[in-house]
């Protein structure tokens, strides 16, 4: 079967090919009652969609799993450990992208009270990324090529022109340009340009 589902579900997060990503220590996949769920298989319009136990219930537990809960007041340790928990149970790549992407944007409004939040903030940007790489669909809307917002990447390209760290820049927005979510890649060519320039002249 692979590491995907027969349907659109993967078993877990570290199970969609092409992202590498290890289970964090403390975390205990055989204790989700959500990481045994299987999907049975539907057909509606010729298109097989996956189903929970509920004849009307096609969203996958790690959908449901992040939509019941409320982030926002949790401290950095709970909201952690909830979102490494929903990345092993089954779920769409688009699922796991949205809970990575809600805890970016929670922890990045907490950068100032809490500075030590930086470091979550950009692994796992990077996570986000890689996933995006893997699975372009997880952000893709419409029949054409399209591309939803990331912040993933604006985040990191925050975080690293911010230390100077403007070829670690360019590098995401490289990839972010791959999928037109990063228009401001021009400005950061430049600023390398002009460093290697310094860099030669000196």
């Amino acid at each position: 079967m692979g590491a995907a589902m027969d349907t659109e579900w993967f078993k877990r997060f570290g199970d969609i090919p092409g992202v590498t990503y290890k289970t964090p220590h403390g975390i205990d996949r055989r204790r989700l009652l959500a990481a045994k769920a299987r999907p049975r298989e539907l057909y509606l319009g010729g298109k097989r969609v996956a189903m929970q136990d509920e004849p009307d219930d096609s969203t996958s537990p790690a959908a449901q799993r992040w939509f019941d809960l409320n982030i926002a007041d949790m401290s950095v340790d709970a909201m952690l450990r909830n979102l490494y928990e929903t990345l092993e149970v089954p779920g769409e790549a688009e699922d796991y992208h949205f809970a990575i992407q809600d805890v970016i944007e929670v922890l990045w409004r907490r950068r100032r009270s809490e500075p030590l939040v930086l470091a979550h903030v950009e692994s796992l940007s990077w996570l986000d990324v890689r996933l995006i790489q893997a699975c372009p669909d997880a952000i893709m809307f419409g029949d054409e090529l399209q591309y939803f917002s990331v912040p993933a990447f604006g985040r990191l390209i925050t975080l690293y022109t911010r230390e100077g760290a403007w070829r670690d820049a360019l590098v995401v927005a490289d990839i972010g340009e791959q999928f037109g979510v990063y228009p401001g890649r021009a400005a950061i060519v430049e600023r390398v340009a002009a460093l290697d320039a310094e860099a030669a002249d000196a």
